[in-house]
Parts: structure tokens; sequence; C-alpha cells
């Protein structure tokens, strides 16, 4: 009798077991097999080892249909999203969480899918007379005509190939998404050296006052994107703690002196973008783009020696205290998302889809619109752990108070996986650094509406609404946070950060 129903125990387990709903880590893993297996460049003449900009959740391949729903919105305008085609640097958080994966398991795997996609990209994506990699906002890898193309507006689609005599790249313009640089140099220190440099030399214009353009040219269109000053700060960090060339922050301190002479005296606000005509609204607005400036500081300052990281942490700490000070709304329990460099008023009137609404919006489909709330989060985060102020907690708690009060997601609609995870990996945040257990228990209700809307079987789309996953809807962030969120170890990020 004891022998039967000892049988039957075991019995009974091995059913709970095989009953048992996979893991994160289980469905992690089957999407970057998926996409690994199905979902790289089998199509025109060459295959490549590059992923796919979009796969069929069902089947792995770029679907048969590539046109977007009606029913949900677009995430991107240009030619961004790479249709046909592939943009690795949208793929860059994804290569990050197939790095982190292989080490948390032991299956080299998924690492290696990320390297031979970078072995490629130093192969067949680099512009030869600059060393930029082509990729970003106007690049990218058309799969089926087997070439690079270059676009700049839905009307002016360009076959790119090799580059035209003197045009070198002009229109590299990698943003907002941080580079996981570690990735990079352990695949090729040289080329990616050459790459940062180059990026650090064609996006300046002005080496007197340090002006910038989000383009690798010194002509034309002149934004000075403060998102894209940042980025360029966190890359001359990244090579300085490689080659501990000086030149190298001083081109940095350079980018950000300029950035900081856009700083109002009376408010302490920064313009986000400082050389835009007089008319345009991001000459006289500033949005939570500061918060990813900030963090793109305090994530160089890990590379750089202590008299440098104090002053830039110190600069990032000045510029976020001065929005908070204007941000918030208690009547609507919601940060503003236009504020009035001059005298720190909300600016309600939206004059184009590529900025912020009233409101900072934590789900907001149209990327990038300026509007970065939860990287302002999360640089509010850092800077309470790093200086310990009050004014920080209390910002988290703001922050912590517009999750709950925003969820589900776009009114039940669901949301985007860039979206879910960067709301979970704050939420980890607060809950290690705040001691707070409720962020805890917040983090596994977004996970699970994540999981709800976005599981599909045999992998995760990225948005609710179609059988797809897009590279540009983000889908290493959600990765990311919930293998954070299901081990309780922080990931290896690999140089990338929130």
């Amino acid at each position: 009798m004891c022998a039967w129903l000892t049988a039957m125990a075991l019995f009974s387990s091995m059913v709970a077991a095989e009953e048992a709903p996979p893991t994160f880590q289980a469905k992690a893993k089957a999407h970057l097999e998926l996409v690994l297996k199905e979902g790289t460049d089998h199509y025109g003449a060459t295959s490549t080892p590059l992923w796919m900009s979009s796969i069929d959740t069902r089947t792995g391949r770029y679907p048969e249909d590539d046109t977007r729903h009606p029913d949900y919105p677009s995430r991107v305008y240009r030619l961004i999203a790479a249709p046909k085609g592939s943009n690795p640097y949208w793929d860059l958080p994804q290569m990050a969480a197939a790095a982190d994966l292989s080490k948390r398991t032991g299956d080299p795997s998924y690492r290696k899918g990320a390297d031979d996609s970078l072995d490629f990209i130093f192969s067949h994506l680099i512009d030869g007379p600059s060393g930029l990699i082509l990729w970003g906002n106007h690049y990218y890898y058309h799969a089926y005509q087997d070439e690079i193309l270059f676009f700049l507006d839905e009307k002016n689609v360009t076959p790119y190939g090799k580059n035209p005599a003197g045009n070198e790249g002009k229109y590299h313009e990698a943003r907002p998404v941080p580079i996981p640089w570690d990735l990079l140099w352990e695949r090729s220190p040289e080329k990616t050296e050459r790459y940062i440099r180059a990026m650090l030399d064609r996006h300046l214009t002005d080496a007197t006052t340090g002006e910038f353009n989000r383009h690798a040219t010194p002509k034309g269109q002149q934004h000075a994107f403060i998102e894209s000053g940042g980025l360029l700060v966190h890359a001359a960090a990244f090579l300085f703690s490689k080659t501990k060339d000086p030149t190298l922050l001083e081109r940095a301190d350079l980018f950000i002196r300029y950035t900081l002479a856009a700083e109002n005296p009376a408010t302490g606000l920064v313009s986000n973008c400082p050389n835009s005509p007089v008319k345009r609204w991001d000459r006289s607005i500033s949005t939570t783009e500061i918060g990813l400036w900030a963090g793109s500081l305090i994530a160089a300052s890990a590379h750089v020696p202590a008299g440098t990281r104090d002053a830039w942490l110190a600069h990032a700490d000045r510029v976020t205290s001065a929005w908070l000070k204007h941000a918030w709304s208690e009547k609507d329990r919601k940060f503003h998302g236009n504020l009035r460099i001059t005298d720190g008023t909300p600016v309600t009137e939206r004059t184009t889809t590529y900025q912020p609404g009233a409101f900072s919006s934590l789900w907001e489909p149209q990327f990038p619109n300026h509007d970065y709330p939860m990287a302002m989060a999360e640089t509010c985060l850092r800077l309470h752990k790093i200086t310990g102020k009050e004014t920080y907690r209390t910002a988290c708690q703001r922050w912590i108070t517009v999750i709950r009060e925003s969820l589900p997601a776009r009114d039940g609609k669901g949301g985007y996986a860039e979206h879910y995870g960067r709301v979970i990996h704050f939420l980890l945040g607060c809950h290690r650094d705040l001691k707070d257990p409720a962020c805890l228990d917040l983090a596994k209700q977004v996970a699970a509406e994540a999981d709800r809307f976005l599981w599909a079987g045999k992998a995760f789309r990225s948005h609710p609404v179609e059988n797809r996953c897009d590279s540009v809807d983000g889908m290493g962030y959600l990765l990311l946070a919930l293998g954070w969120l299901e081990s309780g170890k922080e990931p290896d990020y690999h140089g990338f950060f929130f």
C-alpha cells in the first residue's frame, strides 16, 4: 500500500509538472529559438544571419502580409520599421537579452545568434570611407533585394547599395536606443572604435561651441536633439574606458557644455533642441527627454575618472531636479508633457505628432516622439540612490502612481513590448532600492498583463493585435525585465541601459 501511494504521489507530481504553465525563461527561450531558427534573413539571393525586422509569431517567417492592422496605431513613421528587411539597431536590446539568456542558462546559442548578426554588420553594413554603421533612423538592409536602403520619408526611398561618392553615411542617426557597446567591442574592438570615433567627429558641427547634429553631417537640417547628445557622451565614455584617450573626455564635455548652454537660468530647464528654428516647438520646450539625457550621463559616468564622474552626475542631478520642480500636476496626478523653459508653465498645445501630448504618456504608440517617461523615472531612481535626496524618492512614488492609475495599458487594449518591459524594470528597481514590496506586486501584475496580451504560444507578439513581432517595438526591453522578475537577479545588460 505504501509503495502504491508513493507511486501515485509521484505520478500526480509529474502530471502537475506537465500541466504547469511555462516560465518566463522558457518563453524567452522559445521566442529567441524561433527568431534564430526561422526569423533570420532567408530571403533574396543571399541569406544572412541578420534578424528580420518582423516575424510572424506562428511561423517565425517574415509576415506574408506586412501591412499594419488598422485597429492598432502605427509605432513609427517613414520606413524606420525596415519593411522586408532588417535594421539591427532596433534589435540591439533583444541582442542584449539573448546574451543575458545565454549567461543565465549556459546555452551559448542565443549569444551566438547575436554575435553572428554583429559579425555580418561589421563585414557588410559599414560605410567604408567613414566607418559609420549604416543602421538607425535612415538606413536598413533590404533582405529581398540584398542591399542597404537609404530613406528620408515615405515618398523618397532611394536604393543605397554602395555609398554615392561624398555621401559617407551622412544621415546616420542612432537614437534613442542606447547601444550595448560591450557586445560590439567583443566582436571587433577595431571596428567599434572606428565607429565611435566617426560618430563623435561627424555628428559635431562646431568644434568651438560643441554644437552637434542628430545626423552625421555638418550641413542641412541640424537638430541637436539632446537625446542624441547624451548617447554621444555615453559612446565617448565607453571608448575612453578601453583606450584611456583623454581627447574622448574632452569631446564628451564639449557636447555636454553645448546642451547646458541652453539651460534657462531662471528655471534650470533645458531646451529639447537648442538650435531648432525659433518657431519650432522643441526650441522653447523641455520634456522627459531631459531624463534620457541625464540617464546617459549617469551611465557614462561609470566609465570615467572620479572628477569627471562627479561633474557629470552633478549635471544630471541639477537638470533633473529642475524638471521635477515644474512637471508634476497634483490635480491630474500626472507629469506634464511639455514645459516652457522660460517659466516652467505647462504647454498643452501639440503642434506635431512628434511632440508629447499634454501629459507624459507611458503607453504612447508614436515613436520616437521626444517623450521618455520611464527613462526619466529610471533616472530619478538612480539619482535617489546616488544622492539620497528625498526629491527623487517622491518622484519615484509619483511615477509608481502614474503606472498604477494607467493600468490596464491603453484603456485595456494592451501596450507594446517595450513599454511593458520599461515599466516592469523600473518597478523592480524601486523594489530593490526603495525597499517597497508593493512595487514587486505591481511588477508581477504588469508582467501578467503583458503575458496575457503578448504571449502567442511560440513567441511573444510585440503588440496585442497582430501575430507578429516587430524589432522596432522593443521586445528586448521586455525579455530583460521578465528575466529579472522571475530570477530575482538583475540582467547583464552588456553595456545597454534602460
